[in-house]
């Protein structure tokens, strides 16, 4: 009857209304609503969100002025599985972002994707390898452990007896994520200087 496709047609707009809303606040020319408006995606089931195809409007928008927007868009992304991780190459380009905070997104990212994201394990040994930035390597053995990349499990656990705690109780947390060298991380726990590692 009328009634019923009146109906139909009405539930239909308010199930598209809040992605249609979404995809209009991601053009607001305020920052501060493009992050919210990633955050909000970010929490939206990642099935739902597949049903949208949230991860090619949320992608778009790595490319923004504004780098706090990129990386709440690499996070959101992450937020993703399998669709985030389709996007996995343009995450390891904000790997050489020339701002901390994008990095560290980038890195977060992978590691959250976890397996999912295990093929760009080569680029994120090259940030734990070859940084001396302390929070940057800290993210890069974490990540490395979230995906579960064991192989590289030796080069993570190369970081425990580092000078620096974040980058040390990072490396415990990438190698328990990995469930290897529990050895390593027993001894390393028992013995540093700084006790915060113990907490």
């Amino acid at each position: 009857s009328l009634v019923q496709s009146a109906m139909a047609v009405e539930i239909l707009s308010r199930q598209a209304s809040p992605v249609d809303g979404l995809l209009t606040l991601l053009k607001s020319s305020r920052s501060a609503v493009r992050i919210s408006t990633l955050l909000q995606i970010g929490k939206i089931d990642p099935s739902r969100a597949a049903q949208f195809q949230l991860d090619l409007q949320v992608v778009e928008m790595l490319r923004d002025s504004d780098s706090g927007v990129q990386a709440q868009a690499l996070l959101t992304l992450s937020k993703q599985g399998e669709r985030g991780a389709r996007h996995c190459h343009q995450i390891v380009r904000k790997l050489s972002h020339p701002v901390k905070d994008v990095q560290l997104a980038a890195l977060q990212a992978l590691g959250d994707l976890g397996p999912l994201a295990a093929s760009t394990s080569t680029d994120v040994l090259g940030v734990l390898q070859g940084n001396q930035d302390p929070a940057l390597v800290a993210a890069a053995a974490l990540a490395i452990g979230k995906m579960k990349v064991s192989s590289a499990a030796d080069k993570v656990a190369a970081k425990l007896d580092g000078p620096y705690s974040e980058v040390v109780k990072a490396a415990c947390a990438g190698l328990s994520s990995m469930d290897r060298r529990v050895d390593a991380i027993g001894q390393v726990l028992l013995s540093h200087r700084d006790t915060s590692v113990k907490a």
